[in-house]
């Protein structure tokens, strides 16, 4: 692992970090928090300019803006090439970037409730909508190693094992949005 020599001023809202031996920076209008993961991005939590907004965004760590998404207006956006693709969610619950496999995940719907899980292609192009599994709804999108995945919570009729436990990761199909319960989600 490499030393970034990171910082975060909050008083001037300005993340810096050093890469390959030079010093970035980044100045984010209501900065919340910042870190460095997977030794690749800068992951950024904010709130937009009238303190209306929750935020999260993905940097390279050459300061190059990656993804975006905006919970309350359901703003999507991500870095194709040289443009920048905007969508917007009704009911946005989630979103993440998978660039090794090239898509935009998006989980749309009210937590615990009927949800749906959407996947673009980096250009913008609807690739598939999927519903939640039966008996289950999507929680939230996370990895299983580098493929797309996400935690789903029993609905309570079924989905439960032994000592109680409902909520599962599934794993995501790029292409299709098929999903496959894999395992109990800890």
């Amino acid at each position: 692992m490499e030393e970034y020599d990171f910082n975060i001023d909050k008083d001037t809202n300005i993340i810096s970090w050093v890469y390959n031996n030079k010093r970035y920076s980044i100045k984010i209008n209501g900065l919340e928090s910042a870190t460095i993961t997977d030794d690749k991005y800068i992951f950024i939590e904010n709130v937009t300019e009238n303190n209306e907004e929750q935020q999260v965004q993905l940097y390279t760590l050459y300061g190059e803006f990656v993804f975006t998404q905006n919970g309350e207006s359901g703003l999507v956006s991500w870095r194709n090439k040289d443009n920048i693709i905007k969508i917007t969610i009704d009911e946005l619950q989630d979103a993440k970037i998978y660039e090794k496999y090239m898509v935009i995940v998006i989980i749309k719907g009210k937590k615990l409730e009927e949800t749906t899980l959407i996947i673009y292609s980096m250009d913008g192009k609807l690739i598939c909508e999927q519903e939640h599994p039966e008996n289950y709804y999507l929680y939230y999108l996370t990895s299983d190693g580098d493929k797309p995945a996400v935690i789903c919570e029993g609905n309570g009729k079924k989905g439960s094992i032994k000592y109680g436990r409902s909520t599962w990761k599934f794993s995501i199909n790029p292409v299709t949005g098929e999903l496959l319960r894999i395992s109990v989600a800890y």
